[in-house]
């Protein structure tokens, strides 16, 4: 009898122990985005560029700023709570393929935010910008 009540309590403090630890909520990110010119796109790129190795969130978020105050049309900041997997998939529909949409996702998750860029469908001179950090 007091063999089972020791793996009675074993079992029930260990399925306790097992519900109290909850996961870490997948992050969410909010989305920027915008058109810039053709010159615009390139400077942010230099930008981004002369950062090299040691860029930081602080360095994309002053890119961010640079390419908000220089865009020209369809500037959009309502999309919120996305996911890394639909920032990826987006990504690819875009023309990513899969080891430059994971390279963006690891900077993303590292520094908190990233800054991409896309073609735009109607303007060959323009392009997209999109910028995404991490919720709180």
């Amino acid at each position: 009898m007091k063999k089972f009540i020791y793996v009675f309590i074993s079992v029930l403090l260990f399925s306790l122990v097992g519900c109290s630890h909850t996961a870490e909520p997948e992050p969410t990110y909010k989305i920027e985005m915008g058109v810039v010119s053709d010159s615009t796109y390139r400077t942010a790129y230099n930008m981004a560029s002369s950062y090299g190795k040691n860029i930081n969130h602080s360095n994309i978020k002053t890119i961010r700023d640079f390419l908000f105050q220089n865009t020209i049309s369809n500037y959009d900041n309502s999309t919120k709570g996305v996911k890394t997997d639909e920032i990826r998939d987006f990504l690819m529909q875009r023309g990513y393929n899969e080891v430059q949409a994971n390279s963006e996702i690891a900077v993303l998750e590292t520094l908190g935010n990233d800054i991409m860029f896309f073609e735009y469908a109607y303007s060959k001179t323009d392009k997209v910008w999109i910028y995404a950090e991490k919720e709180n």
